[in-house]
């Protein structure tokens, strides 16, 4: 007999006990009559049962059989519950734990010095003896090499792009969107799979981090999608050297991801009012030390990118000049005689 002490009925805990339990009798028995918890069976069936996809990978990786018990069956379910009371009544009654790790040690201990040292009511035998003598060879060999527990679930790719998964995000081609994926996803990758054929894989990113592959957006988006200062800058000189420039000019400086959006809002704006016009805008918008974008766009908006204004933009005073008033003196001079 072997216990284990959690605290959670996940598949993580669930396997995390089979494989203390392999370390304690140093071998893998072939099949595993298991109860029907939901972490490892998805639908209880005499004949047809649905075995979890994360656990039936584990025992497929252990190779051994998975055979849920019975339910309601009288030499099935009752069988496999039947070292409860033993256990109950036998370890924990009237004892006290420090901790789980505690009580996990008390209990490896009761299991080898008085579970199986006892006769067996049964039996009438010595279970560790008869597991020693008999049972142990029988065992697949436990190499005690590390599991890396996977995880599945179903998830629907959002107009953005990614599925949420873990609290990742993970980004797939445009046609996925809006549709439902399978993902398996472990300590080092992510896949994605769709009617059982892998359609993406990616690296394992921590909780609110996100893995993004920008090929998976369409061609026209990729500027936008692509937080890169210098992929903007190229884009804005590959349609015109004054959108370049003035993109190159509003990213300069050390945090250029500030402006970011602004750089984004160009491209866009170019794609719709065209090249020529875009950049006369920002002619126009430079020589009046325009850059907020309302501004800009408003100018496209309005037509107004060519037309001539009646004055000059005023220049700026020279700053050699000190002045402490704009007009004279005299103009202040209000007194009544």
């Amino acid at each position: 007999m072997f216990v284990y002490i959690t605290f959670r009925q996940d598949i993580a805990a669930v396997i995390a006990g089979f494989e203390a339990a392999w370390a304690y009798f140093s071998g893998i028995t072939q099949i595993v009559i298991i109860d029907n918890i939901k972490a490892a069976i998805d639908r209880s069936d005499r004949y047809s049962p649905k075995i979890n996809k994360a656990f039936l990978e584990y025992a497929q990786f252990r190779g051994f059989v998975v055979d849920p018990a019975n339910v309601a069956h009288p030499k099935g379910k009752p069988i496999v519950e039947r070292g409860i009371p033993y256990v109950r009544d036998n370890f924990f009654a009237g004892e006290a734990f420090i901790d789980r790790e505690d009580c996990q040690q008390r209990a490896i201990y009761w299991c080898s010095s008085v579970a199986g040292a006892r006769i067996h009511g049964t039996t009438r035998q010595v279970p560790i003896v008869v597991f020693e003598e008999i049972e142990k060879s029988k065992l697949t060999p436990y190499a005690g090499d590390r599991y890396d527990i996977a995880t599945w679930a179903i998830c629907k790719v959002h107009p953005d792009h990614h599925i949420r998964f873990k609290n990742s995000l993970y980004s797939l081609p445009t046609k996925y969107i809006g549709k439902h994926v399978e993902v398996r996803g472990d300590s080092s990758l992510v896949k994605i799979y769709q009617g059982g054929s892998l359609i993406k894989i990616h690296r394992t990113v921590a909780a609110g981090k996100r893995s993004t592959d920008f090929e998976d957006y369409p061609k026209e988006l990729t500027p936008y999608a692509l937080r890169d200062p210098k992929y903007q800058i190229r884009e804005g000189y590959a349609k015109s050297q004054v959108i370049g420039a003035f993109i190159e000019e509003i990213l300069s400086g050390p945090y250029p991801w500030h402006r970011l959006r602004s750089a984004q809002k160009i491209l866009r704006l170019s794609e719709h009012y065209g090249t020529e016009r875009m950049s006369n805008a920002l002619l126009k918008a430079k020589a009046y030390s325009i850059y907020d974008m309302r501004r800009i766009e408003n100018i496209l908006k309005n037509g107004v990118e060519d037309i001539q204004d009646k004055g000059e933009p005023k220049a700026p005073l020279d700053k050699g000049v000190q002045l402490r008033f704009l007009r004279e003196p005299q103009s202040f001079n209000h007194y009544k005689k």
